[in-house]
C-alpha cells in the first residue's frame, strides 16, 4: 500500500485515546504519547517515554525509549521536534517521503512539521495519505484476524441466546419479569 502512494514511511503520533491508528497497532496498551514509525519493508518501531516502558512491553512492537536516544539539541527547535528528529535519525528516516497521521494538537503539530522540514530538507512530509493507507490496512483482515472475529461472534451469540432464554423463562406481571411464584 505504501509503494502505491510512493511513501517511504508513515509516522503515527499522539496519545492512544481517540487515536484509531495508534490503537490499531498497540491495542489496549494506554499511552499518554507515543510515536510509531512504519518504514517500507520494515517492522514498525514504537518510540515511547520512559514512564511508559511497561506499557510498551505489552505491545508486539519493537520499542525504543526516547531516553535511550541521543536527543538533538537545536535551540531553534521545540523539545518535541528535537525528540522526533532523534527518533527519525535513529531509524534512518532522514530523506524520502513520509506521511504523518494521528491525534495531536494542531499548533504543536504544525510547528513540529515546519521545524522537521527545516532540519531534514530531504524528507518530504505529507498528510492525508497515511490515513488512507492505514484505513485500508485496518479493513483488510488476515486469517488470524478473521478467526478472532468469528470466535468473538460465537461468544456474543451464546450470551445473547442465554439472555433470551432467561427472559423467555420468566412471566410478565405489571411490566416486570417475575418467577413463576411471583417474585421479581
Amino acid at each position: 500500500l505504501m509503494a502505491q502512494k510512493k511513501l517511504d514511511a508513515i509516522l503515527i503520533t499522539g496519545a492512544r485515546e481517540h487515536n484509531p491508528f495508534l490503537t490499531y497497532f498497540v491495542g489496549d496498551a494506554f499511552f499518554t504519547h507515543a510515536d510509531i514509525l512504519i518504514m517500507k519493508d520494515q517492522e514498525p518501531l514504537l518510540f515511547y517515554r520512559v514512564m511508559e516502558r511497561d506499557t510498551a512491553a505489552m505491545t508486539s512492537l519493537k520499542g525504543v525509549c526516547y531516553n535511550d536516544l541521543e536527543i538533538s539539541r537545536y535551540r531553534d527547535c521545540s523539545e518535541r521536534t528535537n525528540t522526533l528528529l532523534s527518533a527519525l535519525r535513529y531509524a534512518g528516516m532522514t530523506s524520502g517521503r513520509m506521511a504523518v497521521c494521528g491525534r495531536i494538537e494542531f499548533n504543536t503539530a504544525y510547528q513540529t512539521i515546519q521545524q522537521l522540514q527545516n532540519k531534514l530538507p530531504d524528507l518530504e512530509i505529507v498528510g492525508g495519505i497515511g490515513d488512507e493507507i492505514l484505513n485500508e490496512a485496518r479493513y483488510l483482515k488476515d486469517e488470524d484476524e478473521v478467526e478472532k472475529i468469528r470466535s468473538m461472534c460465537t461468544v456474543i451469540t451464546t450470551v445473547v441466546g442465554r439472555v433470551e432464554n432467561y427472559i423467555c423463562s420468566k412471566v410478565l406481571h405489571d411490566g416486570l419479569l417475575v418467577e413463576e411464584d411471583g417474585t421479581p
